[in-house]
């Protein structure tokens, strides 16, 4: 019989993402790992109207983003690199292509993010407004700095016109701190600020969101939002119009993860919506439930004025701290004077090594979840884990795609991951050579064929080139990939 397998495809496009070594475990040996790797990310849209795909994508630091146009016969050629170049210093983390101003053109707003500065225009968002094919930076953000995520488009006021969402999973240089999450209003002409703060009060409290999806879940008309990211939970926050409030009760509460990637669309065709989830992946010595969490305890644990980051997980029955004597002795060098041999701080419970009361006035942050995850709905917004095939665990999960087939039934699912800036103690997350899935359109999910990627993946994008439907894999520190299928005999 005739099936279809996907092969990759050469491409003339001139970019290679370039990464610096990260200096986040310099800043903190306790960290199990780097939030200084987090680009590329790509965009794909028809800038100037020819009917072609264009795309932009994200430079690291001291790295230009680039903006492309595709020509006639497939090939890319960059466009206006000068005014990218202004900003090369940024670690541009996402973009998005969107008409603002309702003029029929797309523009363009670019965040940055990477974790290494912590202030300044570095982390300011930028807006090139579109005219007719010819983009111009504007200072549209003058008053956010963030250390960004992702952003998109959405109507939240159900206005007509295109309003913004900018995540933040993380505080720069301050692991596992909560971050602020932007929700832009747009006036109509592209001008943007935050609605009353009454309206997302819950949304602000949330933590750190690594990716999310607008959609309407309860079926009013007011897209929700769906969100999730590292220490947080899995979270749908029900947009009535006047406030974002955050869906209690409904199979989600305890799905704290480190989760990378979201999609939310009907898997098995029964008319409701379910959730796809990329994680870190079960191919580690961490590992986590609801009774035994990998845990991080923030706290001045020796007194000296500076925050100490802890993560604990458990070793059978016992928690244990995930840092080595020798990498906390960096941070608290009392524990050198405390334990002077390694077996007897091998020896020591969490409250000898840190102390009782330091560690019950700690902020506390969960894990629960560890494994990339599919969370069917059932039909009234509780939803249940389902089994995924087991070598999706086998690194993290970073970005998910879903194809439609003919009938505009999802029939296959495209998974990309690794992550390499990590704590020499785990090894590098590096198995992953991308994954093709297939799903029966009952939201019955099996394993098809590998991708035969590697490196560290991060964000995939469908794109037409030269009237070929392919899809554009961006790599850390490398060249993209592009995808395309054959058909074959079996």
């Amino acid at each position: 019989m005739k099936t279809k397998s996907y092969y990759s495809v050469s491409n003339d496009l001139d970019f290679v993402h370039k990464e610096y070594p990260t200096l986040d475990f310099d800043r903190n040996p306790l960290i199990p790992f780097a939030h200084s790797n987090e680009g590329p990310s790509t965009a794909v849209a028809d800038i100037n109207g020819d009917g072609l795909d264009d795309l932009f994508i994200c430079g690291g630091k001291k790295q230009a983003s680039k903006l492309y146009l595709q020509e006639s016969a497939g090939s890319f050629k960059a466009y206006q690199t000068n005014l990218f170049e202004e900003n090369a210093i940024n670690e541009d983390i996402d973009q998005v292509f969107a008409d603002i101003e309702n003029d029929g053109d797309l523009d363009l707003i670019v965040v940055s993010g990477g974790n290494e500065f912590t202030n300044g225009k570095p982390l300011q968002p930028r807006l090139y407004r579109n005219n007719k094919g010819k983009f111009s930076k504007e200072n549209a953000f003058p008053e956010i700095e963030v250390n960004a995520s992702k952003i998109d488009t959405v109507d939240f006021d159900n206005d007509g016109d295109l309003d913004l969402f900018i995540a933040s999973n993380a505080v720069p240089t301050q692991f596992g701190v909560k971050a602020k999450q932007y929700l832009l209003e747009n006036d109509g002409s592209g001008n943007f600020k935050e609605p009353n703060t009454s309206f997302a009060s819950e949304l602000h409290d949330y933590g750190n969101i690594k990716d999310f999806v607008w959609k309407d879940i309860d079926g009013n008309g007011f897209v929700d939002l769906v969100a999730g990211g590292h220490w947080t939970p899995i979270t749908i926050f029900l947009n009535d119009g006047k406030q974002l409030s955050a869906l209690k009760n409904n199979g989600l509460n305890k799905t704290h993860g480190w989760w990378n990637a979201l999609e939310v669309a009907d898997m098995d065709n029964d008319g409701d919506l379910d959730i796809l989830a990329g994680n870190w992946g079960l191919n580690s010595k961490f590992s986590a439930s609801t009774e035994k969490p990998v845990t991080l305890y923030i706290n001045d644990f020796d007194g000296n004025g500076s925050i100490e980051t802890i993560v604990t997980h458990y070793h059978g029955e016992r928690e244990t701290a995930f840092a080595s004597k020798n990498e906390l002795a960096k941070q608290i060098p009392l524990l050198n004077k405390k334990f002077l041999f390694y077996k007897d701080f091998a020896k020591a419970s969490l409250e000898e090594l840190f102390g009782e009361n330091k560690l019950a006035e700690a902020s506390k942050r969960k894990v629960y979840m560890l494994g990339t995850s599919y969370f069917e709905n059932d039909g009234n917004n509780n939803f249940t884990k389902r089994q995924l095939p087991q070598l999706v665990q086998s690194s993290t999960v970073n970005d998910i795609y879903l194809v439609k087939n003919n009938k505009e039934k999802i029939n296959e699912i495209l998974m990309v991951g690794n992550n390499f800036e990590i704590s020499t103690q785990l090894g590098r997350l590096d198995a992953s050579h991308g994954f093709l899935l297939q799903n029966d359109e009952y939201g019955n999910i099996s394993w098809k064929q590998h991708l035969g990627i590697s490196g560290a993946a991060r964000k995939i994008e469908k794109i037409t080139i030269d009237g070929n439907e392919e899809f554009i894999i961006t790599m850390n520190n490398g060249a993209p990939v592009f995808l395309s299928k054959k058909q074959n005999d079996k």
